[in-house]
């Protein structure tokens, strides 16, 4: 549905492109769960100051990345897991690389999650760590 806005960005110089489902404030409209809303602010909040980003949301899994990113980040290093994705753009926050965001719809259907709430922000909290270790920045040096 937003695919046209995707590569758009993409040939217009971006480097990652992110959907949120916080621009345009359609996270509770489309069915978010207020904890799940209250959860993933909270950590977008940690993220932006450890960072020194201002994204609206690192957690929606909606990304496309540039192939000039793809060639500048050993990705093959990072996590196989749900944090591939918050790796990838410290990654380019470090590189200097451009990110965009585009409002995306939330839609909450009857599937259920297998994804852990409790294990994803430890493992949030782990690249944030690793991150002021300057754990990226060595393995983007080639370290």
């Amino acid at each position: 549905e937003k695919l046209d806005e995707v590569i758009a960005a993409l040939d217009a110089g971006a480097d990652i492109v992110q959907g949120s489902r916080f621009l345009g404030g359609g996270a509770l409209k489309g069915g978010m769960p207020l904890y799940k809303v209250i959860a993933n602010q909270g950590l977008t909040f940690c993220e932006n100051l450890v960072f020194g980003m201002n994204l609206a949301e690192f957690h929606s899994g909606y990304m496309s990345y540039s192939r000039a990113m793809l060639d500048a980040v050993p990705f093959h290093a990072l996590s196989d897991s749900f944090d591939f994705d918050l790796e990838m753009l410290v990654c380019a926050k470090i590189l200097g690389r451009r990110i965009d965001e585009i409002a995306i719809p939330t839609i909450y259907a009857d599937e259920v999650s297998h994804l852990n709430p409790i294990r994803y922000g430890f493992d949030v909290l782990g690249v944030m760590g690793k991150y002021l270790r300057g754990h990226y920045r060595k393995l983007l040096d080639g370290r």
